[in-house]
């Protein structure tokens, strides 16, 4: 069972993409009743202080999006603490590091180049787009960058 716990949260963060349920949206995602609630975003290169979905495995991962916003909404980001996260392959295991993949889900660290641990799993999730706790590093993580 997934659980949360206090972690810090930007919450004067903007959506940059349509996040609601896929009723809503159009789209579905892998999280929450299909939006992306509880996967990875990282800031925009385009647009401050606006988060997305992170788009490459490895990518330094801002935090985990906590709301379901629309597009110019305000992004809840969750970050240095316990929160619930979408699975994105059956390898995670708890107690071991987790980064992001292509669509913001949590996946088994790589120490490939270039890719950023995201956090470490507190439960072993038995199937992709379940919802598990993992404990969340801030921005990056410490010394994450293989």
């Amino acid at each position: 069972m997934a659980v949360e716990s206090p972690l810090l949260h930007i919450g004067y963060l903007l959506s940059g993409a349509d996040y609601r349920n896929s009723t809503y949206s159009g789209t579905t995602h892998g999280g929450n009743a299909g939006s992306p609630q509880f996967q990875f975003v990282r800031l925009s290169t385009v647009a401050d202080l606006t988060v997305l979905l992170t788009t490459l495995a490895g990518q330094p991962a801002l935090g985990v999006l906590q709301n379901k916003p629309n597009t110019g909404e305000a992004a809840d980001v969750g970050f240095m603490g316990v929160s619930k996260v979408v699975c994105g392959t059956t390898t995670v295991v708890a107690g071991l590091k987790i980064m992001a993949d292509s669509s913001g889900c949590a996946v088994a660290y790589s120490s490939a180049a270039d890719r950023a641990a995201a956090g470490i799993a507190l439960e072993t999730p038995q199937a992709v787009g379940a919802v598990f706790s993992a404990f969340i590093f801030g921005a990056g993580g410490p010394g994450s960058i293989a």
